[in-house]
């Protein structure tokens, strides 16, 4: 063959063949997940999920019910259930109300599974429904108003554990689907192709005797009333008889598709039993054994396999190559599996065809899916899309696919218009690597195919990031803006922004914006908020909007400002991510905007906005209200419209994905200002992102990682655990402990994705690959192949590279087919594009210390320096110098190999640093001082530094010095210099002489913290303290009611989280635990107190608090290491009581009259309430059956009983310390959290109402309620009164 000349033979081959209908697959379920705003249901092998409250009642047989259950063992029921016991061995009928399209002993402990229901008025849902119903009725005249969708995905049977086999790898998925109205209701079973792997379950007390009960399918009435007083069994309906009948499930249907079951469940006016649609269903498959459903009198029967007229398939006719997508099995390119339950496959007969309706397995979908049901299998009327309500413009269409994949791997260009396959009838097309990013896979579907991220990157698949790194954006901004009547021209200034997005923080700079725009733009926040959107800290169950649009998308705003009309139209547009990874969006501005006097500060209140979601289009519409103080008029407010949309391309072949509706952002901290001497505007926002109506500060949601209180680098993923617990690790793309972390230089550590011919850039987080001159990238995107001077034709030429003299003087250049080779002439060495006389050395890998120093950001996104960022100093080897000094600061300290201080070797500035050679001491434990100054955040995570933060001064012992000064403020004073404890009247303002700080014996009452003073409440007798996340509020009662009018804040406490919450009646301070902080701390309640810590060493999960106003003792558990501890009340003589047979130790309670300890522990297993002496002896259970969520506790000192509110059981009981005269106050409260009692009332705080109830021990009714204006969960309470009470305790409860 003649050089440069390749001759290639394209050939295209596809087959097809005809296949009967087979049983639906997962994509054909309706919608679940939690995108869809499916509630989960917890764990466990007897779990029933929290009452389902439906919007209107639904008739079940002729009975109206309005709420509902979903309960593990396959069933739906109108009634709170029994234990499984009572019910899951047993067939029809049961006792109770059920709807069962799998009743057996399921068990979705450790993971085995999940399970999601939802009641929901979705039209496109309903219309599904009713088009369900008029096929398999088609007199019905029934138009749905509302559907409860419940679905078991990948469910296990229960199994005992002394079985010596080991877990089963047998899941089944199947779904429930209640549709009704006012008059009738309907019910779907539904049964995917391989979702049934298990028949039945053994029964637990089988006594090791081998027997299966196959599980029951159908309806049962429950029991119902006669003759008044009496009960009778109630009608029922089973569609399944034995274990064969439950294998047909999905190869028979009563609708004319298989696995799809219907029938009429209820009617408003006369309703003898459930009546099956009789469509008749056709079996893709025969059955193994048996041919017709042999049912009894009250099921339904169903034509034999052989009188199917239509059941023609033939399995030796099948085409097996046509079962895989075209890409091939490369398994880098496979789909990951369709389920966070990667160890539950989904095994189909092997015997059964492939669904023509999908190209790839159902169990090799992209990971995290949500299933979406594609178009009905019958025609139907085309659903109407909602109507966007603002006008919607540029659109982007959907790509063309790009040149598919010829044999031989040469690319060949073909317009999918010019070619059409015959597929049966529907449109085949091939994955094209080159349109997704290097970071993402591509899916073939039937229509298409899709691009999705892989594992460690987020994105719309088209363009994908590293999870957890903290985001770049630049671009810029034009347009004309008219302030007052002068138009102001902005020519191209630059934009730059800087999202944290492990906490949602997002920071936006407009340079070089002239004054009279730069005061007038500050309002415009929405300027900043579009990046606040994109990378939004994500609350479960909700998306950031760069996984939605990618890179590449139009916003348009609209901003009104009120009260003067003005209107100012916002276009952004993304173009991409450039060569960085960066984001790249310019932005236009036109229009008007009101005047503000240069000097104005403006004020924004944290807000929320929802946000539509449409096919290719989000969009939004709200009112911000914002304040503007200057010197000339003083404060103003004023007020904004926004109207948005972001139009985006979406990919819609995958019609598995479940399409967002609605979500929430929360825009907690707005702050924006102009700068006049560096003319930069200036937007601060921390943003989070949330289904509706979802509270951010909620209780469920304090996880630091939620919070965005964590302590995670800005290039580390906060990864949220039980309770209060987390995990940081580095982004995709660092290296470390996930609280320091540096870049992976993929490309030095050959961990690049880059194929031959490739050249690897490295980015920060990620690297970038570049194909070497002559070549060109193939389509996977990473392999570069040798340039062609031609497309679409057979013949193509190759390009003589070397005629463009590529490579260095002193080497010479040697072509090949499809690529050449550059190589250094004799003497010279190199890689030939560069060559030199002298051997290059090879080049190490960097050290970790030289990836530290060179990943420290030293300007600032705008391209200003940053002062006071620490950059590391490494020796010529690239190990960290023992000695490390602070350029900025003047510390120095001694590091060990890994860069670690260590402990007592910092040096403050101006002081001779200590000789690091010398052999290191014991390591001692830091002191307070130095837990204190260490915990001082200085510089912000991207690296400015924070000015006012107060630093703590420590000797060479660790020893608070005598003299403190404030670096920023110029205060000084004297402390004690064993707690730190500022020394009253020692203060000096600054520019005046400090204080001589002779050593006091007198201890302190306050020390300077950078908190707010205590407000002490109302003059009243007597006043309930509770706990509201950042503040304690205080509200006075009058008598035993509640005096709303007198409430008020006692104390604000800026980023804590506070839980417990005690008071000492002899020297009125108030006691707490700081879930954020991890500390124990109290205040007085005089005037101008301010906060002190007790305790902060050794706290992971400080929750439930006491006080022994006796004894001058406090308790509390850590519910972490489930530990008892006490201490005195200024935190010395601390001591562990119990860290023994705890699990989930929450509430705690001390008697000081008689010295008796009572704690809760929340155990889910074996709860229970213990009691103890003060000194933790004489321990001992006092009650644990009928326990189910003990979360308030309390003391009754008119009966002597404990009395405690049970989340779970949902009572209110009362028992006496020896565990008599047990008896319910009342049976039906909300969520119970906290309690305290006082005058035959009990007073706790609810989280349904997010607010305090009272309940009257003698009525045992509610007799009164206090809700917040501030609507949040409220936690601990407790009494303070002017005088100590008889038997006076301290109480807190709470949970999560």
């Amino acid at each position: 063959m003649e050089r440069g000349r390749l001759l290639a033979v394209c050939v295209l081959c596809w087959s097809c063949s005809v296949r009967v209908v087979t049983a639906i697959q997962r994509a054909d379920m309706f919608p679940y997940g939690s995108l869809s705003g499916d509630m989960i249901l917890a764990e466990g092998d007897d779990e029933t999920s929290r009452v389902l409250s439906l919007p209107r009642p639904v008739y079940f047989y002729d009975s109206l019910f309005s709420q509902l259950y979903v309960a593990t063992n396959g069933i739906v029921s109108a009634q709170d259930l029994p234990m499984e016991k009572q019910y899951v061995d047993d067939g029809f009928p049961t006792d109770f109300p059920v709807v069962a399209p799998f009743l057996a002993d399921i068990d979705t402990s450790g993971g085995r599974g999940q399970i999601y229901y939802r009641v929901t008025e979705t039209p496109s849902v309903l219309n599904r429904v009713a088009q369900e119903v008029h096929r398999g009725f088609p007199d019905a005249k029934f138009t749905p108003t509302h559907v409860v969708v419940a679905t078991w995905e990948n469910v296990a049977a229960y199994e005992e554990p002394t079985r010596t086999s080991g877990p089963s790898n047998k899941f089944n998925t199947f779904q429930a689907v209640i549709g009704y109205d006012e008059v009738d209701s309907y019910v779907l079973f539904l049964y995917p192709e391989g979702g049934l792997n298990f028949f039945g379950t053994r029964p637990k007390e089988s006594y090791n005797v081998e027997i299966e009960l196959p599980a029951r399918v159908g309806f049962s009435r429950g029991e119902v009333t006669y003759l008044i007083f009496s009960r009778t069994e109630g009608p029922h309906y089973s569609v399944t008889s034995d274990e064969q009948s439950v294998k047909n499930l999905y190869q028979v249907g009563n609708t004319g598709i298989p696995g799809v079951w219907l029938f009429h469940t209820g009617n408003r006016y006369s309703f003898d039993n459930i009546v099956p649609a009789s469509v008749g269903g056709l079996l893709a498959t025969p059955p193994t054994r048996g041919h017709g459903l042999s049912l009894d009198t009250t099921t339904p029967d169903y034509p034999e396999f052989e009188e199917y007229p239509d059941n023609t398939f033939d399995p030796d006719s099948q085409d097996e190559e046509d079962d895989y997508p075209l890409t091939g099995g490369d398994a880098e390119f496979q789909p990951a599996p369709a389920s966070d339950h990667s160890e539950a496959p989904q095994p189909a007969s092997p015997d059964a065809p492939s669904s023509p309706s999908e190209d790839v397995p159902h169990g090799s979908q992209p990971s995290n899916r949500q299933y979406a049901p594609p178009n009905p299998p019958e025609a139907a009327p085309e659903e109407q899309q909602p109507q966007v309500p603002l006008e919607v413009v540029d659109v982007y269409p959907p790509h063309r696919n790009e040149p598919p994949l010829s044999p031989g791997g040469h690319v060949v260009s073909v317009d999918e218009d010019d070619v059409d396959f015959d597929t049966g009838g529907r449109r085949r097309t091939v994955c094209v690597y080159q349109q997704c990013s290097q970071n993402a896979f591509c899916s073939d579907y039937a229509t298409g195919y899709c691009c999705h991220c892989r594992p460690g990157f987020y994105g719309n698949g088209r363009h994908c990031l590293p999870e957890g790194a903290p985001q770049r954006v630049s671009g810029k901004v034009s347009g004309t803006v008219t302030v007052g009547s002068t138009p102001v021209d902005l020519n191209n200034i630059d934009l730059h922004a800087y999202i944290v997005v492990g906490d949602g923080r997002a920071y936006t700079a407009i340079s070089e914006v002239p004054e009279p725009v730069g005061w007038a733009l500050m309002p415009v926040a929405p300027i900043g908020e579009l990046f606040g959107w994109l990378f939004a800290l994500e609350l479960p169950n909700s998306q950031a909007g760069f996984k939605i649009t990618g890179a590449e998308f139009t916003r348009r705003a609209e901003v009104i400002f009120y009260p003067g009309n003005q209107r100012l139209s916002i276009i952004q547009t993304g173009r991409g991510l450039d060569d960085h990874n960066h984001l790249t969006v310019d932005t236009v501005l036109s229009g008007s905007v009101p005047f503000l006097p240069p000097g104005a500060e403006v004020t924004m209140d944290p807000f929320k906005e929802t946000y539509q979601y449409y096919p290719s289009v989000a969009t939004s519409t709200s009112v911000r209200e914002y304040s503007v103080v200057s010197a000339d008029r003083g404060s103003e407010s004023f007020s904004f419209q926004l109207k948005q949309n972001i139009t985006y391309r979406d990919c819609r072949h995958d019609s598995s994905t479940t399409a967002l509706e609605t979500l929430q952002i929360t825009m907690e901290r707005v702050f924006v200002m102009y700068v006049k001497e560096e003319r930069i505007l200036r937007y601060a926002i921390t943003n989070k992102i949330s289904p509706v109506g979802v509270e951010p500060t909620g209780p469920e949601l304090v996880n630091p990682c939620y919070a965005g209180t964590h302590d995670c680098d800005t290039t580390a993923q906060c990864i949220p655990q039980e309770g209060q617990a987390f995990r940081c690790q580095c982004a995709t793309g660092y290296r470390g402990d996930g609280r320091n972390c540096y870049d992976i230089d993929e490309c030095a550590e050959g961990l690049s994705t880059c194929g031959a011919h490739a050249q690897c850039m490295n980015l920060p987080g990620s690297h970038r690959c570049q194909c070497q001159s002559g070549f060109e990238f193939g389509f996977d995107g990473r392999t570069c192949v040798g340039e062609r001077s031609c497309r679409c034709v057979c013949w193509c030429v190759y390009v003589d590279e070397c005629s463009s003299s590529p490579c260095h003087v002193d080497a010479r250049c040697i072509n090949g087919l499809g690529s050449f080779q550059c190589q250094c002439q004799a003497g010279f060495y190199g890689d030939g594009f560069y060559c030199s006389q002298q051997e290059d050395e090879p080049e190490r890998p960097k050290t970790h210390c030289e990836h530290y120093r060179d990943s420290v950001q030293t300007t600032s996104p705008e391209g200003y320096p940053i002062t006071g960022a620490y950059v590391p100093q490494c020796d010529a080897n690239g190990q960290y110098i023992p000695l490390q000094c602070h350029g900025s600061s003047g510390h120095c300290w001694c590091v060990d190999s890994n860069g670690q201080e260590r402990v007592g070797t910092r040096t403050a500035p101006g002081t001779t640093p200590i000789d690091c050679d010398k052999p290191e001491e014991q390591e001692r434990v830091k002191t307070q001082c130095e837990h204190h100054r260490d915990s001082v955040q200085t510089t912000s995570p991207e690296g400015y530094p924070i000015v006012g933060a107060y630093v703590p001064q420590c000797d060479a012992n660790g020893q608070y010095r005598s003299l403190q000064c404030h670096g920023s403020t110029g205060h000084c004073w004297c402390v004690d210099t064993r707690g730190g404890q500022e020394r009253a009247g020692t203060r000096t303002p600054p520019g005046t002489a400090p204080k001589d700080c002779l050593p006091s014996a007198a201890p302190p009452t306050v020390r300077p913290l950078p908190r707010p003073d205590v407000t002490p409440p109302t003059n009243a007798d007597i006043t309930l303290l509770y706990a509201q996340g950042q503040k304690i509020g205080a509200l006075p009662l009058n008598g035993t009611r509640l005096d709303a009018t007198r409430a008020k804040t006692l104390l604000t406490l800026h980023g804590s989280i506070v839980v417990g919450i005690a008071y000492d009646c002899r020297e009125n301070r108030v006691y707490w635990t700081d879930l954020s902080a991890r500390t124990i701390n109290r205040a007085s309640m005089a005037p101008g107190a301010e906060p002190e810590i007790l305790i902060n060493t050794n706290l992971v999960s400080p929750e439930g608090l006491a006080v022994d106003v006796k004894r001058r003792l406090i308790f509390w558990v850590d519910s972490n290491p489930d530990m008892i501890e006490s201490a005195n009340l200024d935190g010395s003589g601390r001591r562990t009581l119990f860290d023994t047979d705890l699990v989930n130790p929450r509430a705690i309670i001390v008697v000081s009259s008689s010295g008796t300890l009572f704690w809760t522990d929340w155990n889910r297993e074996a709860p229970k309430i213990e009691s103890s002496s003060v000194d933790g002896q004489n321990r001992r259970v006092v009650v644990s059956d009928g326990v189910g969520l003990p979360n308030a506790l309390t003391f009754d000192s008119s009966s002597g009983q404990v009395c405690w509110a049970d989340a779970g059981t949902k009572r209110l009981e009362c028992v006496s310390p020896d565990g008599s005269g047990r008896r319910v106050i009342h049976s039906s409260l909300n969520y119970p959290f906290s309690m305290v009692y006082y005058r035959n009332h009990f007073y706790y705080t609810d989280w349904r109402r997010d607010g305090v109830i009272v309940v009257s021990k003698e009525s045992s009714q509610f007799t009164d309620e206090y809700l917040p204006d501030q609507r949040s969960h409220l936690y601990g309470i407790a009494i303070a009164t002017s005088q100590c009470l008889s038997g006076e305790i301290s109480v807190l409860l709470f949970t999560f």
